[in-house]
């Protein structure tokens, strides 16, 4: 009988002690670098006044009700929760994510990336968009500068220089007189993306069909 209540006690004792959390990330379990990540933590029957919020990865900082994580390298990070009791600083747990760098964007126009296009398409849509497959965020990627040449026969026709991400009236006046097979090359894409990173963007080569 004694053993049954001294286990009673025990276990009483370690209910006290636990207390249910969770961290939560909309993207699942991933983390990007550059970016700010929203985290949710909470702790049962604690405010977010006394909770400390330290990670092994970047910066954690709250916001409002939740958190904003920068991690700063490629791998791993895992985010401790600490809460304060009374005087006593005790630990409730931690949870692990994969820390990933954001995939490089890929250059469109006209919603293509290669392949044949419609010289009309191609007038219609005018510029060119810089995007991330298969990334539930948005990220503003800003192009900056980019060369088009036009070739038919292997024989360059037209080259133009551009700032920014839009075809000239000259470009667009000579692409209405392509023909099928001409070749438009969209080369030298310089992008500004997230943090003010520079990058070069993959050419995109189109067939007038």
């Amino acid at each position: 009988m004694k053993r049954i209540s001294l286990l009673l006690l025990l276990a009483l004792l370690l209910i006290k002690g636990y207390s249910q959390f969770s961290i939560s990330n909309d993207r699942e379990n991933r983390v990007y670098l550059g970016i700010d990540n929203p985290i949710s933590i909470a702790v049962e029957n604690t405010s977010c006044d006394s909770l400390i919020i330290i990670t092994d990865n970047g910066i954690i900082i709250r916001s409002g009700r939740s958190y904003v994580w920068r991690p700063k390298e490629v791998g791993k990070g895992i985010i401790w929760v600490w809460k304060l009791d009374n005087r006593d600083t005790i630990k409730v747990g931690g949870a692990e994510f994969r820390t990933e760098k954001i995939p490089n964007p890929t250059a469109c126009i006209g919603g293509k990336k290669d392949g044949k296009i419609d010289k009309n398409r191609l007038i219609a849509a005018g510029a060119i968009i810089p995007i991330i497959e298969n990334l539930d965020i948005c990220i503003n990627i800003l192009v900056l500068n980019f060369t088009m040449i036009v070739m038919r026969n292997d024989t360059v026709i037209y080259s133009e220089e551009f700032k920014g991400n839009r075809l000239s009236d000259k470009a667009k006046d000579f692409i209405k007189k392509l023909k099928e097979g001409d070749v438009v090359l969209f080369a030298k894409i310089k992008a500004k993306g997230y943090e003010d990173s520079l990058m070069s963007l993959k050419p995109i080569e189109l067939i007038i069909e």
